[in-house]
C-alpha cells in the first residue's frame, strides 16, 4: 500500500494516494475530511441488481471535497466519506470505525452523520480514530429478492442482498485503502443504528464478511427477528412490487430494468410490506446469507467482541396520541379503557402477528407473553402496556437474548441509553435514534454541560472499544471505578450499563417480561413454502398461489 502523499502543504489541502488514484481533501481544525469517494462502479444499466464492482481508476487528482448524492437521490450513489486526524501518517495506524446508517433499508445517507465531529472528539479525548461513513443501495434497488434475479449473481446465485454487498465492498475498500488515511486495517470496528445495526448483525452472521472487521457495535437493532427476510416472503414482496409497476409477466426482470431510478425509488417507498410491517430487508437467500442472525448469534466466532444496546423508550412515538391526550394501545381506534382482554385481543391481531413470525394468535406462548404485561396494564393502562410490549418484542428482549448468548461465547457488553438530546414530551421519552447525537458528539448533544459530559463518556467507551476491543481500555480490563463497564454476563447474571448523567450498572430493563417474549420469538425458524399455518397477508397468499400455479412441481 502506497504511503499517503502530503502535497500542497501551503493550502493545507492534502492529496492522498489510494488504490484507484489520487484524491484531494479538505482540512479543518485538525481533521482531514475526504468526502464523496467512489468505492464502486455506479450500479447503472446492466449493473442494476448485480453485485457491486470496484470503482475504476481515475487518471487525475480527484476532488473529495463534497458529499456525493445519497441513494435516496440518485442511482449513482455508492460513495463513502473518511475523516481522520491530520496529518495522516502510516506510523499512527489508528483504529477505524465504519458507520452503517439506518432508515428501515429505505432511507438514509452516510453524509447525514457527523463523522468529522466524532473524529475530532475522539482526538480531543486522547483516543484518535479514523471514521468512515458510507452509502448503500436502498429499497427495491438494494433489497429486491426475486428468484429471477439469481441469474444476475453468478456463480453464487444470491438475491435480495445488493445493499449488503455494497456494504461488504465498502469494507473491502477500507481494507485496501485505509492506511492512506492513517488507519489500521487490522482494527476495524463496524457500528450501526436501527437498520444499520441489523446490517451489522447480518455481517456477523455472514461468512462472506469474515475478516473485514474485528469488532462490532449494534445500536437499537441487534439480532432481531426483523433483521432479515425468508426467501419466499422476499419472492412475494418482489411479485407485489413488479405488479405495482406493471411488470407482472414472464419478462418482469426486463420490465423492471427498463424503469427509471425515479420510478423504482418512488415505488419502493410505498411498497406493501409482507414481512414484519417493513418493506425491505436483507434476504436469507441461501447463498450470500445462509442463516438468520437471530438464530445464528449463539454460533458466531468468539473472537469478535460486541457492544449492543437500545434506548429506554424506543417506540413511544409509534404509539400515537388520542384527541383527549390518552395514549391507547397501538392506534387511535382502541379506547384506553378496553380492559386487559381487549388489549390482549388487539395485540394478537395487530402488531404481534407482524413482528413475531409463526406465532399463531392462540399460541400458549403468545398467551404467556401477553399475560406477563397484565401488571403493567392494570398499573399504567393500555398505552403504557402497549409501549412496553412493543419495545420488548422489537428491541429489548432479542437484544438481551443475544447479549446472554454472546456473553457465554466471547466478549459482549450491553447498554441502555437513557437521555434525550433535548427536552422531550414525557410520553416520547428516550426514543429511537436519540443516542446518535451523543455518539457523534454533535452540537445538539453538547448544548449543556451534562450533555457534553455524557457525549464524552460515550465517545470514550466507543473509541476505547475500537482501540482495544473493550470499552474500558486495555489498562483497565481488571479494574473498577466510576465509569467501569462490566461485561454483559457475569456468573450467569445479565447486566446493562445505563448511559445517563451518571453511568449505572443495572439488571436489564423489562428482563422479567422478556422471558416469555423470547420463548415466543423462538417459536420457529423461517417456515418452508409448504407450511400453511403461518399467518400471512392475504396478498402474500395470493402470490404464493400464483407461484404454485405457474410451477406445479414446487
Amino acid at each position: 500500500m502506497a504511503a499517503p502523499l502530503l502535497i500542497n502543504l501551503v493550502s493545507m489541502a492534502p492529496v492522498l494516494h489510494l488504490k484507484s488514484g489520487l484524491i484531494s481533501c479538505e482540512q479543518d481544525e485538525g481533521i482531514i475530511a475526504c468526502t464523496g469517494i467512489p468505492y464502486a462502479t455506479p450500479p447503472l444499466g446492466e449493473l442494476r441488481w448485480r453485485p457491486p464492482q470496484p470503482a475504476p481508476p481515475w487518471p487525475h487528482v480527484r476532488a473529495a471535497t463534497a458529499a456525493a448524492p445519497c441513494c435516496t437521490e440518485a442511482e449513482d450513489c455508492l460513495y463513502l466519506n473518511v475523516y481522520s486526524p491530520a496529518p495522516p501518517a502510516p506510523p499512527a495506524r489508528l483504529p477505524v470505525m465504519v458507520f452503517i446508517h439506518g432508515g428501515a433499508f429505505v432511507v438514509g445517507c452516510g453524509a447525514s452523520y457527523a463523522g468529522g465531529a466524532l473524529a475530532a472528539a475522539a482526538a480531543r479525548l486522547g483516543a484518535p480514530v479514523v471514521v468512515v461513513t458510507l452509502n448503500y443501495r436502498l429499497g427495491a434497488l438494494g433489497f429486491l429478492g426475486a428468484d429471477a434475479l439469481r441469474a444476475r449473481d453468478a456463480p453464487r446465485r444470491g438475491t435480495g442482498n445488493w445493499g449488503m454487498e455494497d456494504q461488504r465492498l465498502a469494507l473491502l475498500w477500507v481494507q485496501q485503502n485505509i492506511l492512506a488515511f492513517g488507519g489500521d486495517a487490522s482494527r476495524v470496528t463496524i457500528f450501526g443504528e436501527s437498520a444499520g445495526a441489523a446490517s451489522v448483525s447480518v455481517h456477523l452472521a455472514s461468512a462472506a464478511s469474515a475478516g473485514l472487521f474485528h469488532a462490532a457495535i449494534l445500536e437499537s437493532g441487534a439480532f432481531q427477528r426483523w433483521n432479515a427476510i425468508p426467501p419466499h416472503y422476499a419472492q412475494a414482496q418482489a411479485r407485489l412490487f413488479a405488479q405495482q409497476l406493471g411488470c407482472a409477466n414472464e419478462s418482469a426482470v426486463d420490465c423492471l430494468l427498463s424503469k427509471s431510478w425515479g420510478e423504482l425509488h418512488a415505488a419502493s417507498l410505498v411498497a406493501t410490506p409482507v414481512w414484519f410491517a417493513q418493506q425491505w430487508a436483507p434476504v436469507v437467500d441461501g447463498a450470500t446469507l445462509t442463516a438468520e442472525p437471530f438464530f445464528a448469534v449463539g454460533q458466531l466466532p468468539a473472537s469478535v467482541p460486541v457492544i449492543m444496546g437500545y434506548n429506554t423508550d424506543e417506540l413511544n412515538p409509534s404509539v400515537p396520541a388520542t384527541a383527549d391526550g390518552m395514549r391507547p394501545c397501538c392506534n387511535n381506534n382502541v379506547p384506553h379503557d378496553i380492559g386487559f382482554a381487549g388489549f390482549a385481543s388487539y395485540a394478537r391481531g395487530s402488531f404481534w402477528s407482524q413482528w413475531v413470525l409463526g406465532a399463531s394468535t392462540d399460541s400458549p406462548r403468545l398467551a404467556a407473553a401477553l399475560e406477563a404485561y397484565r401488571d403493567v396494564f392494570h398499573a399504567r393502562g393500555a398505552w403504557w402496556a402497549a409501549r412496553k410490549l412493543m419495545n420488548g418484542v422489537q428491541f429489548f428482549c432479542a437484544t438481551q437474548r443475544a447479549a446472554r448468548l454472546r456473553g457465554r461465547a466471547g466478549r459482549a457488553w450491553l447498554y441502555r441509553f437513557d437521555r434525550s438530546p433535548q427536552p422531550a414530551d414525557a410520553w416520547a421519552g428516550v426514543s429511537h435514534g436519540d443516542e446518535l447525537p451523543f455518539v457523534f458528539a454533535t452540537a445538539d448533544a453538547r448544548a449543556t454541560p451534562e450533555g457534553a459530559a455524557l457525549s464524552d463518556a460515550i465517545v470514550r467507551y466507543w473509541t476505547r472499544f475500537a482501540t482495544h476491543g473493550d470499552p474500558n481500555g486495555i489498562a483497565r480490563r481488571s479494574g473498577g471505578g466510576g465509569d467501569w463497564w462490566p461485561a454483559a454476563l457475569s456468573a450467569g447474571t445479565l447486566h446493562e450499563a445505563v448511559l445517563n448523567a451518571s453511568i449505572q450498572i443495572e439488571r436489564p430493563v423489562e428482563e422479567s417480561h422478556c422471558a416469555a417474549i423470547i420463548e415466543a420469538l423462538e417459536l420457529r425458524k423461517f417456515p418452508s413454502h409448504e407450511e400453511q399455518d403461518v399467518p400471512l397477508d392475504s396478498r402474500l397468499v395470493e402470490t404464493q398461489a400464483q407461484d404454485d400455479h405457474q410451477d406445479p412441481g414446487k
